[in-house]
């Protein structure tokens, strides 16, 4: 019993500490080519994201570290608690993906940048934002099974839905919009990895 309640997912900490640090250490070895000013355009071109000085990119990686770091403690210390409600692994694949899609846009500004990829990594960035905001619901509405009072079950369950909302709606302007076969294949993967974040994580006994 003492080893069930001590096991903690290190392979998992490792993954997300290095997924997490990748951004950090792509933006250094491509510092110099960064232009001063970059330009973004998502689609037809009707959105263009603006940043100005290499220094934008690389406070994003740092950002996408530091959730890593954040992450990988919070559930070290909460990871008893997680696992009693069943939510350790919607917890853990929610900071997964946040460090995914920070670290795709990343990615994207870099390699679109100086030019090294056949492929644009914008067509799949929306794909991996809403599977975030999915695995986001997915998490609320789980917690608000468990929440003792009305009030704060209706408070989980309601941002629950939004999220999921959102998600649809960033995969409806994404086929809208964009509709390459790379987002389309994107959007189909990120579908089939919620249907199985969507399968109950049994709550382990007490």
């Amino acid at each position: 019993m003492a080893a069930q309640q001590s096991s903690q997912p290190i392979s998992a900490y490792l993954t997300l500490l290095i997924l997490g640090f990748l951004p950090l250490i792509l933006v250094a070895l491509f510092w110099d080519d960064l232009p001063h000013r970059y330009i973004v355009q998502w689609g037809a071109g009707r959105v263009t994201i603006t940043g100005t000085r290499a220094q934008s990119v690389m406070i994003v990686a740092v950002a996408c570290a530091g959730i890593a770091l954040l992450a990988v403690l919070v559930t070290a210390i909460q990871n008893e608690s997680f696992r009693a409600s069943g939510i350790r692994r919607l917890f853990l694949a929610l900071n997964f993906l946040q460090i995914v899609t920070i670290g795709l846009t990343c990615a994207m500004i870099v390699t679109e940048s100086i030019g090294v990829l056949p492929f644009r990594l914008r067509d799949v960035v929306p794909a991996s934002a809403a599977l975030m905001l999915t695995t986001a619901g997915l998490l609320c509405l789980r917690v608000a099974s468990g929440v003792a009072t009305r009030v704060g079950g209706f408070f989980f369950r309601a941002f629950g839905w939004l999220f999921m909302l959102a998600a649809v709606g960033i995969v409806a302007l994404t086929t809208l919009f964009i509709g390459t076969p790379l987002s389309v294949g994107a959007i189909a993967a990120a579908l089939l990895v919620a249907l199985l974040l969507a399968i109950p994580e049994q709550p382990s006994p007490g």
